[in-house]
């Protein structure tokens, strides 16, 4: 019943920990940690259930799937709840930015549609914007809890796109057409975090350092989809969650630093 995809738990659980991390841990935060884990926890069950992993594992994992969905969802509503209920009003807007991804993410697994590029970025931007809410109840402020879902949502997304771009160059002999439009997506996205994050801090909004943060996100895929040969998606993924871990530890030092 727990999601096959190893990657995504550092995806779902860096922010979070480094958000209580940077912020300290409250009652609305936690919670909110809370249901971001059950929500995640529900993903693989609900994928049996509809028949994601095909009719006999379905057949096979009923019974079992049905208790796990409904539990994991039961306690991913509830604790959602209560954390938008402890948290001030004028910060309760901020529980949209994971939400309409995770909204999104849902529909698409109800249409069995998961392996879209859109699916995938949106898992990305749901996990990485949890950090947010979680740091503005806490006391941060708006626009360094801002910066925070902004860097694991930057380095979530060219993830994304570098892992594509190798496995559109390489399945099925290999799609170089398509590979190669999503390594200019990918530079785009890398282009447009660091504009927008040296613009902010120009005008004071966030400190320098922070850009120090979005290094390892913007460095690791452009030279995993650059090299000669394709490397492994073992190596790939490694490499990722190396970056994305690279990257909550400077936000954790830089934030501490300067809040």
């Amino acid at each position: 019943m727990l999601p096959r995809e190893h990657g995504a738990y550092s995806q779902m659980a860096l922010p979070i920990v480094t958000a209580l991390v940077i912020a300290g841990p409250t009652p609305a935060g936690v919670l909110l940690a809370v249901a971001v884990v059950c929500g995640f926890l529900a993903h693989e069950p609900l994928l049996l259930l509809l028949g994601g992993r095909g009719a006999r594992a379905r057949r096979a994992t009923q019974t079992r799937a049905t208790v796990w969905f409904t539990t994991t969802f039961g306690a991913m509503a509830f604790a959602g709840a209560a954390a938008y209920h402890l948290t001030p009003a004028a910060f309760r807007w901020s529980f949209l930015l994971p939400l309409v991804p995770a909204v999104w993410v849902c529909a698409n697994a109800l249409t069995k549609q998961e392996d879209r590029a859109s699916t995938q970025i949106a898992v990305a931007l749901a996990f990485a914007f949890t950090a947010i809410p979680i740091c503005l109840v806490a006391g941060l402020g708006t626009l360094t809890a801002a910066s925070v879902g902004f860097v694991f949502a930057s380095v979530y997304v060219t993830g994304v796109l570098c892992v594509r771009s190798i496995v559109l160059g390489k399945r099925g002999g290999g799609n170089p057409a398509r590979s190669r439009s999503t390594r200019r997506a990918l530079l785009a996205v890398e282009v447009v975090s660091a504009a927008a994050m040296s613009i902010a801090a120009i005008r004071g909004w966030v400190p320098w350092p922070l850009m120090l943060a979005l290094t390892p996100g913007l460095f690791a895929p452009m030279a995993l989809t650059m090299r000669p040969s394709p490397p492994t998606l073992k190596t790939v993924g490694w490499s990722l969650a190396l970056a994305s871990a690279a990257a909550a530890l400077i936000l954790i030092g830089t934030v501490h630093q300067f809040s």
